[in-house]
């Protein structure tokens, strides 16, 4: 203990500069939104195209309010179910020209999972993401690492396998599906995406936004044109754009902030009050 009382653990979290993680302690909710971390930003909805600060658009912004946590591996804990795929016993599948699927049960309707694969073998072959609703998701092509980062709908189950029915061959291995947790903003349509400019802020044209899926009422605290835009006290039902031109971040807490914190968030994103 140090001499005021204080443990050695509990001063260091004190000297520990602010940042807004710190308003979600004990499970509070909302989100936390930081265009500055060019590893939240995605074009697509499937989380499979980053979003580089070069004019960019942007389909889905990725919350840090829960530290982008993953959850277990879903292939390491669930059966896979493979047709027309081989299992090599190593938790590596094989596909030789055939239509087939590779699926593992896992996601709930709603949460967003991180899919992560290699691909050897496969030439120009593209392998298909789809959600448990056989929606189609998008694509991966070519040999090497990919991921995604979507959105579970229906059953959850995400499916890998050939676009159109046309044939696949290859190997995939280092299967991996987590949950990834936070309350993660998508654009409604491809037309409404904003722009990531040079600056890592997200620029509004005026039709474009990003939905926060939160239900209650909260209250909002946005970072963009150089200044913090307090809206308190806003009623939500999954249908709050969070958007604002030349965004730099925010943060939606599910009370208000006081003027302390405030400053703090503020001084966080620099911007004024």
């Amino acid at each position: 203990m140090l001499g005021n009382g204080l443990s050695v653990m509990t001063a260091a979290v004190c000297r520990r500069p602010f940042t807004p993680v710190d308003l979600f302690a004990g499970g509070a909710q909302g989100l936390f939104l930081d265009w500055r971390d060019t590893s939240t930003l995605f074009q697509d909805a499937a989380g499979i195209l980053p979003s580089a600060p070069s004019g960019d658009l942007v389909k889905l912004g990725l919350d840090k309010s829960r530290g982008l946590a993953r959850g277990v591996n879903f292939f390491e804990e669930n059966p896979v179910t493979a047709v027309n795929w081989t299992d090599n016993g190593d938790g590596s599948f094989t596909a030789q020209g055939l239509n087939g699927t590779l699926n593992v049960m896992g996601l709930s309707a709603g949460e967003f999972g991180e899919l992560q694969l290699t691909i050897a073998g496969s030439g120009a072959d593209s392998l298909n993401l789809f959600d448990g609703d056989n929606n189609f998701l998008g694509s991966f092509t070519g040999d090497g690492s990919h991921r995604a980062i979507f959105k579970a709908s229906g059953s959850a189950r995400p499916q890998l396998f050939n676009l159109n029915k046309t044939s696949f061959t290859g190997t995939v291995s280092g299967l991996s599906l987590r949950t990834v947790a936070g309350k993660h903003c998508l654009a409604p349509a491809d037309a409404a995406r904003a722009t990531y400019q040079a600056d890592r802020t997200l620029a509004d044209d005026g039709d474009d936004s990003l939905i926060a899926p939160l239900t209650g009422t909260f209250s909002a605290y946005i970072a963009a044109d150089g200044a913090l835009i307090a809206d308190e006290g806003v009623v939500m039902a999954d249908n709050y754009d969070v958007l604002r031109n030349n965004m730099v971040g925010a943060v939606i807490v599910s009370a208000p902030l006081t003027a302390t914190q405030q400053q703090q968030v503020a001084a966080y994103f620099g911007v004024t009050v």
